[in-house]
């Protein structure tokens, strides 16, 4: 199960067991599995307080293309920006991120540890939770189960071309750091 204890001490800042099991010491380099949720997945939603279906793999179709379509969703066009955003995480805070290919659809922001072939340690999903320009993403932490949510009313935001795509990438990363 992944989390960081609550008790104010060297080791709370960090993952303490993920899908590649304990983590170790405070210091020690660490591996975390990420994968994206299936539509449909059961989401939190801030907007409303409750749970609704993710929508994020088809809101970002629609923004970015589908590529061949399918379940391999590395040969999305849009993939590209979640793992640029990983690996430059990895680059600079000694965490290895590894993309997981497979998620069961699990509750989202469930408390459900990841586990190799099911799900990641990381799970992304996306909702809309309170309109255009409002919260853009949230994150929990890892005691919380680490799942990442975006806000699929903003993707007009989020697909803006600018500096690269900079705004999405931007997005994804402040959210990892959670």
């Amino acid at each position: 199960r992944a989390f960081v204890p609550s008790e104010p001490t060297p080791e709370a800042s960090r993952w303490q067991i993920t899908t590649g099991g304990p983590t170790g010491i405070a210091g020690r380099p660490a591996t975390l599995t990420w994968s994206i949720v299936p539509d449909g997945t059961q989401t939190f939603d801030t907007g409303t307080d409750s749970f609704s279906p993710s929508d994020l793999v088809a809101t970002l179709d629609t923004a970015f293309g589908s590529g061949p379509g399918g379940t391999d969703y590395t040969q999305r066009p849009w993939f590209t920006y979640f793992e640029q955003s990983f690996e430059r995480w990895e680059a600079l805070s000694g965490l290895t991120y590894t993309y997981e290919p497979n998620d069961d659809g699990g509750l989202h922001g469930n408390t459900n540890a990841g586990a190799l072939g099911v799900r990641g340690d990381v799970r992304v999903s996306g909702t809309g939770l309170d309109g255009t320009d409002g919260t853009l993403a949230y994150n929990y932490f890892p005691s919380d189960g680490g799942d990442m949510a975006l806000d699929t009313d903003d993707m007009g935001f989020f697909s803006s071309p600018a500096n690269n795509f900079r705004a999405i990438r931007n997005i994804i990363m402040h959210e990892i750091g959670h």
